[in-house]
């Protein structure tokens, strides 16, 4: 259903796995020229999307998203780390428990602020998550490391929908991230 590709160092060479997501909720590994499940009910449902992300510099960390509506991120021994319920983070509660409400689509960034003329400190930078869900909305949250792992801080609904089609370069989004708040 959706995949990702987990790169790593092996000696003097740089290997790719690939990583996936299934119908059944679980996460597997293509290793080798093997299949593996490597998490079996990652999801109650089916996983809908994964992100392999090293925003963090000392750790790669795996993100999922299901039909079951949760967002899950693991660390690459398939540790659960943190997981919250998009229906549950504060924008739904009048959402019909009929409609769904999944993530479809992830992806992770992080943005630098801009140089500040006064020297100012800078604020610090955490990575930002951009969910879309099935009923259309953008939900943007952060991801914060900290020191007993990874917590999601609760998102806020944002409107995307100035961006056009051809200005949706990562750049372009860190910008709009940046003059938004």
């Amino acid at each position: 259903q959706c995949m990702a590709y987990l790169n790593y160092h092996l000696g003097d060479t740089v290997e790719s796995d690939v990583i996936c997501g299934n119908n059944l909720g679980d996460i597997g590994l293509l290793t080798s020229g093997k299949f593996l499940i490597v998490k079996f009910q990652a999801h109650e449902k089916m996983i809908n999307c994964i992100k392999v992300s090293d925003v963090f510099t000392e750790k790669l960390i795996i993100i999922t998203a299901g039909e079951d509506e949760y967002v899950k991120v693991w660390d690459t021994s398939m540790n659960l780390l943190s997981e919250f319920n998009i229906r549950k983070i504060g924008f739904f509660e009048e959402m019909p428990q009929r409609q769904n409400l999944s993530v479809q689509s992830l992806d992770v960034f992080c943005c630098r602020p801009p140089a500040t003329r006064n020297k100012e400190k800078s604020p610090e930078v955490k990575p930002l998550i951009l969910m879309g869900t099935r009923n259309g909305d953008i939900i943007e949250g952060v991801i914060s490391n900290e020191f007993q792992g990874l917590s999601f801080d609760k998102g806020q609904p944002v409107s995307y929908t100035h961006l056009r089609a051809h200005e949706t370069g990562r750049n372009l989004v860190c910008r709009l991230l940046l003059e938004k708040k």
